[in-house]
């Protein structure tokens, strides 16, 4: 490792609000260009620096020794690289008065890169590594569950991963799930649960009936709706990267039978692109199991064209529906599949309706499909079924509108 010395010092809080210090103010370690990595191992050496004070000095712990910048460390000499190959960086926390700030145990806190399940980096549109900032109470202290657990909260990130900023060039940071006694949730590993806006690229966040609709935040770990870690349909865990939607531990895009990526809401439940939730033939909304099984409200498999249960990241592409040799189609000509609660969608995620814009479910034992109240809905000679696809309906805002 090379060290070089470095300014070092919070940005700027707008008024009233916590530094979001950490990785931003003034470093320039992690604009460190490297060559590309080969099997996740930066491939030259990693730059470190020391951390200078508003007054110009090292900043030092509580035992007097400077601090450093550090790389996020893979396993032992092996360093977390970024989509460019670059070495990824942590800082220490920094207090709006430009100390560091610890833990519980008295060490100073660092910035933490958030992982696909501890094998990749998280990373933004621009490739570049996500990580979290210790939150900070109202005094300047980190933020803590009531397992001591300090909060960790990664930034903001919209539908297509880019970072959002406020006003004064910050990231927006994603803020602790409370559980049912108003206290900071945590998850099965006790690790506290962050969550975020669902947000639509370009900044806007996506609205429910005027309500902002939450979702996990980037980097932490997808959890069903009675808390448990979702593994995929090969065993690989689960993890929330851009705005709800779902990856494996690749970072690979968790897929649905209609071959889009699965968004899940904080509470673990499934939900659609414009944030409605996902409903079975009852009108109830589906769940997912830890093993990543779909199921109705009641618990029972939801059955895909295989006559399987729809698992998490078991299709790679759409499942393309056929009658005979015909694929079918809407009446408006749109390819027809089948979406995580079996009801009938076209490619691009849109409901295929049927007359009165009631939803249609695929029937696996039969083979036909029915709406709601059993109506089978006629699919012609030439494989047109008597549907139409049906544009998501979307309410978007700023993300105080709520």
């Amino acid at each position: 490792m090379q060290a070089q010395t470095a300014r070092y010092g919070p940005p700027a809080p707008a008024p009233g609000q916590q530094s979001s210090a950490g990785g931003g103010g003034g470093t320039t370690s992690s604009q460190f260009a490297a060559p590309p990595a080969k099997n996740g191992k930066a491939a030259a050496p990693v730059l470190i620096f020391n951390v200078l004070g508003s007054d110009n000095k090292a900043l030092t712990d509580s035992n007097g020794k400077e601090l450093t910048t550090r790389p996020a460390v893979k396993s032992g000499n092996t360093v977390f690289v970024d989509k460019s190959g670059s070495p990824v960086i942590t800082a220490p926390t920094l207090d709006p008065s430009g100390r560091p700030v610890t833990g519980p145990d008295g060490a100073v806190l660092y910035t933490r890169l958030m992982t696909f399940a501890g094998q990749e980096a998280v990373t933004d549109s621009s490739g570049r590594a996500v990580t979290a900032t210790p939150l900070l109470n109202g005094i300047g202290k980190a933020l803590q569950a009531s397992n001591g657990r300090v909060v960790y909260a990664p930034p903001v990130l919209d539908a297509k991963g880019n970072i959002l900023l406020n006003s004064y060039g910050s990231p927006v940071l994603a803020q602790p799930l409370s559980d049912a006694t108003g206290g900071i949730a945590v998850g099965p590993t006790g690790e506290p649960v962050v969550v975020q806006p669902m947000v639509a690229e370009g900044g806007k966040a996506i609205l429910k009936n005027g309500q902002l609709i939450y979702v996990g935040g980037a980097g932490s770990q997808a959890l069903t709706a009675k808390n448990e870690s979702i593994l995929t349909a090969f065993g690989q865990t689960i993890t929330f990267c851009n705005s709800g939607a779902l990856a494996d531990e690749g970072g690979n895009a968790v897929l649905g039978p209609d071959g889009r990526v699965v968004i899940l809401s904080a509470s673990g439940v499934p939900i659609s692109a414009n944030g409605a939730v996902l409903l079975d033939q009852k009108g109830k909304p589906i769940r997912v199991t830890a093993n990543g099984g779909v199921t109705d409200s009641s618990g029972r498999p939801i059955l895909g064209a295989d006559s399987k249960q729809i698992k998490l990241g078991a299709s790679e592409v759409a499942t393309v529906l056929k009658s005979g040799k015909n694929v079918i189609k809407s009446a408006d000509g749109k390819t027809v599949t089948v979406g995580l609660n079996g009801q009938l969608v076209d490619t691009a995620g849109n409901p295929v309706l049927a007359a009165g814009n009631k939803p249609i479910f695929i029937d696996p034992k039969t083979k036909t499909f029915k709406d709601p109240s059993g109506k089978a809905i006629t699919v012609s000679k030439t494989g047109v079924i008597a549907a139409k696809s049906t544009p998501l309906a979307y309410q978007t805002g700023a993300l105080d509108a709520a």
